[in-house]
């Protein structure tokens, strides 16, 4: 029993001595191989799949002249290349290095590429062939230009009875600075602040907007890939205004202490209105007067008005699609007749303080008056009154024409028509009698 345990082991610890003699061999092969291989073989082939491609400009005489890649954002190249078979395991995507120098560059536009390839940690690569080997590079100049900027809200309505002033909506801030290549830039001819937001206002309200809006100069959106603005937050203000349909009125202005204004029958077109203003509904006019001057409503007057511009004056806004209202006089049973006046009884009112005699020259005047047929063809000069009111009037010259008033002291539905003025002259006052005068009274 002994010597068969003796007999294992030793067989034991002769494999063991073979098999490392066996190891040694393979490993001495090997390398045997890989030397005969490197001298036979020095190189050896590869290829390498999707490196990126760096475009970086910056640091470049382009970047310092504010030119910017603007596509393409990124891209990719596939290689096949030669190297040392010592180095064939090192090289791998992260120590190969694809990019385009830009060094040469001054100018914008598109223009082709070529892309360069080398190692980052200094093995040399050779025969190397690229796929693509060129790429097109886009470049344009980003430049600032200040817009005004206006408001689309297409979702905010008004309440009943109200409405919302369309051309009165205004954006905080006023104007904006936009950042963008320069082709990009040219061809923005408007921006809008957008609101998406929902709701129904029934007072001015304050909304912020989400978004800008570029449009070019046929109302397309513009692309704003590359669009910067420098204002994070714009506040839109929407004035919300009070609105009534009113009737609309004339107004005759000063008229003659006895004139009736019921005797004179209009048509007005249209005959109402819808107006609004930032009060309450109670303070909007109704009826609306618009002006016609007495003294202008003649035999066929018709006369058409801008109501815009009237109800701007008031402080009114117009919301309906009325730009001009026609009032004509309705003149069907009305006749007129010239008459002359004697200047000499016609009275001067509010002559000024500047010791100075005011005098008509004029001695008679003609004057042309509308009213009723029957009583048109009985009138005479005894039934009118005619004066002269200086107040407001020019009295600067020696001589100057007020206009004069005339009305019917006998009849209260007609009345004089056109422009009749009177010739004035102005004299001192005679010093001495003036001085007399005061003596006798501080006499007295």
């Amino acid at each position: 029993m002994k010597l068969f345990g003796n007999i294992t082991k030793h067989n034991a610890k002769e494999a063991r001595a073979n098999l490392v003699l066996l190891a040694i061999s393979l490993i001495c092969a090997v390398a045997g191989w890989f030397i005969v291989s490197i001298k036979r073989y020095p190189s050896a082939h590869k290829e390498l799949y999707n490196i990126p491609v760096e475009l970086d400009i910056s640091g470049t005489e382009a970047a310092a002249n504010g030119i910017n890649v603007l596509s393409p954002k990124s891209a990719k190249v596939n290689i096949s290349f030669d190297c040392s078979r010592i180095d064939f395991s090192k090289i791998n995507n992260d120590t190969v290095r694809a990019y385009v120098d830009f060094k040469t560059v001054d100018t914008v536009g598109s223009r082709e590429m070529t892309i360069q390839i080398e190692s980052k940690n200094g093995m040399t690569l050779s025969n190397i062939v690229k796929s693509p080997a060129t790429i097109t590079v886009n470049m344009d100049k980003f430049e600032t230009k200040t817009f005004p900027l206006k408001a689309k809200t297409p979702n905010i309505n008004s309440a009943e009875g109200m409405v919302i002033s369309e051309d009165e909506i205004t954006c905080t801030p006023a104007e904006i600075n936009i950042t963008a290549p320069s082709a990009q830039l040219s061809r923005i001819a408007e921006c809008y602040a957008v609101s998406e937001k929902k709701d129904t206002l029934s007072s001015t309200t304050n909304i912020n907007s989400e978004k800008l809006l570029l449009l070019d100069e046929d109302g397309n959106p513009l692309d704003q890939e590359y669009i910067k603005s420098d204002s994070s937050v714009i506040s839109i203000n929407i004035p919300v205004l009070s609105q009534k349909t009113v009737k609309l009125g004339v107004n005759l202005g000063v008229l003659p202490e006895n004139f009736d204004p019921d005797c004179l029958n209009f048509t007005i077109t249209p005959e109402t209105i819808t107006i609004a203003a930032k009060d309450s509904e109670s303070n909007l006019p109704d009826p609306f007067e618009i002006p016609a001057f007495l003294n202008t409503l003649d035999i066929g007057y018709s006369s058409d008005t801008d109501i815009n511009k009237l109800l701007t004056d008031n402080g009114i806004k117009n919301v309906s699609n009325t730009e001009k209202v026609n009032i004509t006089l309705n003149s069907e049973g009305l006749s007129s007749k010239e008459i002359y006046i004697n200047c000499e009884d016609i009275p001067i009112a509010n002559k000024p303080s500047d010791n100075n005699d005011y005098t008509i020259l004029t001695h008679q005047v003609k004057v042309k008056i509308v009213g009723p047929e029957d009583i048109i063809n009985e009138l005479t000069a005894q039934d009118l009154t005619a004066s002269v009111n200086l107040l407001g009037v020019d009295t600067s010259k020696d001589q100057f024409e007020p206009r004069i008033k005339v009305s019917c002291k006998t009849h209260n539905n007609v009345w004089a028509v056109g422009d009749v003025t009177v010739k004035v002259q102005k004299k001192p006052k005679d010093y001495k009698t003036s001085q007399s005068s005061t003596v006798t009274t501080n006499a007295y």
